[in-house]
């Protein structure tokens, strides 16, 4: 009895409430009912309140739920205390950090004596109702009972919310603010090498000019991974340079003694002295130092080529494996003209069949405008340039686009069509490897360490050996494939003839073609109908031939029926595969028909009107 229910997702959570009918039992127990399929329910422990309440409320909200008010067990009075925990994923309440020798609570609030709600309530209801204006939620405290001595008839029902303090009176018309409201985050993972927070920065609404208010930020950490967290005391913080105040309006940014952070999490207090106005919380931002800076680098496990995709892979990591032999890790040196750009340089370099001496490593960074660089036989033959922002520490990025190291700006080559016979080659990467004047928009790569310093990263530089085997195969057989077999209605429906090839093309190829009209009602060519070729999604006019370029698998040519407005019978034609050079024709798939049904309708000269007679009998 007198216990309080929460239905989030598939599951349904039972909070607290009476346990015996002589009002002498309260309790903190939390139940979970997971529903299945079949509506069956399955009930299960879950958690437990901070103490035994009865007549109190629960609500949800984004995954949160919060508990409002209630009777604490043995006291006459119910209390204004809000709690409030998280589901987390596995729909299993989160466990908050334990006092020593006990386990964690699964609900956490602040001080009863700090009134989050403003007056005790019991055996109230509350619900939530979302502000999509300031993107948070209101909680409404309505009806219910107040003290044992509480002898004022107009606060029977209230209301508060936990994260924007905004509160209505039971009409719902004269919006208030309380004076003071919480808000708690989840832990966050910082998933580092030897991560040590430096800075915490936040963006606030805050408009001193009507009302005094505020925001105090505090926060805790953690050594310990978050899953067994060893949390340090609350530390507050203050920006504005008034004491009085933590928080000045728009940015705010506070550097703090920099420690070892593997779990981090902030509380907010809000306050104000105003019915009109209330201090908003926007953003949450941390800064982390970790000592082993990005070290970039080829994946070698997945650095190679399939003869059968004729793919090349190359994936660049940013490794932040510790090394305590690394004094110098990438971008440790800056560039000290111009703005500091967040991208870096790709270099590939390919050496052909026939070459038997070792591998001559070119001196990294590259410096020449045209990205090239000789040392004996290295030559950049591909580069391309990878976003920073793209590759967060432990992050990979799988190369796509690479351009013609021998041109100025990017013209595109496909890695395959540097191998143009079969034989071992071997490709070299360099990453991080050129360091340019300034590049077309005027900001600057980010300064690259020369592996020649002491202490400097030694893996920019990977080869890899590849055999690449180009097989003499018989050219691709070519089928048609009708698009329907419905006829087409002039200037309304479409037909297709779809070209399948049996594999890629590796040469540019011609397919050939003949139309030709049936016997009895023949369609005409440019007269009943029209052919395209669609081309990057654009259709092209054809009439007898189409060309296809390298690496095409299927052609679509698109049949137009014209639209000539004249009344005539259905006409049809046959469009037949020709052979041609690259490409075999299918025995028994390289022709096909299409009908063209007409939609003209007969018009008479001299139309006849025919009125019918019809013959009224009128009554007097």
């Amino acid at each position: 009895m007198g216990r309080s229910d929460v239905i989030t997702g598939t599951a349904i959570y039972l909070i607290g409430g009476q346990t015996s009918v002589d009002n002498s039992s309260y309790s903190p127990i939390v139940r979970q009912g997971i529903v299945a399929d079949d509506g069956a329910l399955t009930w299960n422990w879950q958690g437990t309140l901070p103490q035994g309440l009865r007549g109190h409320a629960a609500i949800s909200y984004q995954g949160s739920v919060y508990t409002t008010g209630g009777y604490p067990v043995g006291q006459p009075n119910p209390t204004t205390a809000i709690y409030a925990t998280y589901i987390e994923e596995n729909l299993e309440l989160h466990e908050f950090e334990p006092a020593p020798g006990q386990d964690g609570p699964n609900f956490q609030g602040p001080a009863e004596d700090e009134n989050p709600i403003r007056l005790p309530r019991g055996f109230h209801q509350s619900v939530t109702v979302f502000d999509p204006n300031a993107q948070t939620a209101i909680i409404y405290v309505l009806g219910g009972q107040g003290s044992a001595d509480d002898t004022d008839p107009t606060d029977n029902n209230s209301s508060d919310t936990v994260y924007t303090q905004r509160v209505v009176r039971e009409n719902l018309r004269d919006p208030i603010f309380v004076n003071k409201g919480w808000y708690r985050s989840r832990p966050h993972p910082i998933g580092l090498n030897e991560p040590q927070l430096e800075a915490i920065s936040w963006d606030a609404d805050i408009d001193r000019a009507i009302a005094t208010q505020d925001i105090q930020i505090s926060y805790r950490t953690s050594t310990n991974p978050c899953e067994t967290a060893n949390w340090s005391d609350w530390v507050p913080i203050q920006n504005s340079t008034d004491t009085g105040f933590g928080t000045v309006n728009g940015r705010n940014n506070v550097e703090i003694e920099r420690t070892i952070t593997r779990c981090f999490q902030y509380e907010a207090v809000f306050t104000s002295n105003s019915d009109t106005s209330s201090p908003r919380l926007k953003s949450v931002a941390i800064q982390v130092f970790s000592p082993n800076s990005a070290d970039l680098r080829v994946d070698e496990e997945t650095f190679g080529w399939n003869n059968d995709t004729r793919d090349l892979t190359v994936t660049i990591l940013n490794d932040y494996t510790p090394d305590p032999t690394l004094t110098l890790d990438a971008d440790a040196e800056e560039v000290n003209e111009g703005d500091i750009g967040g991208r870096f340089f790709v270099d590939m370099f390919v050496i052909g069949p026939g070459y038997n001496e070792a591998v001559l490593e070119p001196t990294l960074p590259l410096t020449t405008s045209a990205y090239i660089s000789t040392t004996g036989i290295m030559t950049s033959t591909l580069f391309t340039q990878l976003q920073r922002m793209n590759l967060p520490a432990g992050g990979q990025q799988t190369i796509t686009r690479w351009c013609d190291s021998s041109q100025s700006g990017c013209t595109e080559v496909d890695p395959a069509d540097l191998f143009t016979e079969s034989g071992d080659y071997t490709v070299c990467i360099g990453v991080d490897s050129f360091v340019s004047q300034t590049d077309k928009d005027g900001r600057w790569p980010q300064g690259y360490v020369s592996e020649t310093l002491p202490g400097a990263e030694d893996n920019n530089f990977s080869c890899t050996d590849i055999s690449i085997v180009i097989e003499n195969l018989p050219p691709p057989t070519l089928t048609l494939q009708l698009g329907t077999t419905e006829p087409i209605t002039e200037g309304l429906s479409r037909d297709t003839f779809n070209l399948n090839f049996s594999r890629a093309l590796t040469e540019e190829v011609t397919i050939n073609f003949s139309v030709a009209g049936a016997a009895t009602n023949p369609a005409v060519f440019d007269t009943d109908y029209r052919l395209y070729a669609i081309q990057n999604s654009v259709p092209v006019s054809i009439t007898n031939s189409v060309v296809v370029p390298v690496g095409t698998e299927s052609v679509t040519i698109l049949v137009e029926a014209v639209d000539n407005n004249q009344d005539e019978p259905d006409r049809s034609f046959t469009f037949t595969l020709e052979p041609g050079t690259g490409y075999t024709l299918s025995p028994t798939l390289a022709s096909g028909s299409a009908i063209i049904a007409d939609n003209d309708e007969v018009v008479e000269e001299d139309p006849t009107i025919y009125l019918p007679l019809v013959l009224r009998r009128i009554t007097l």
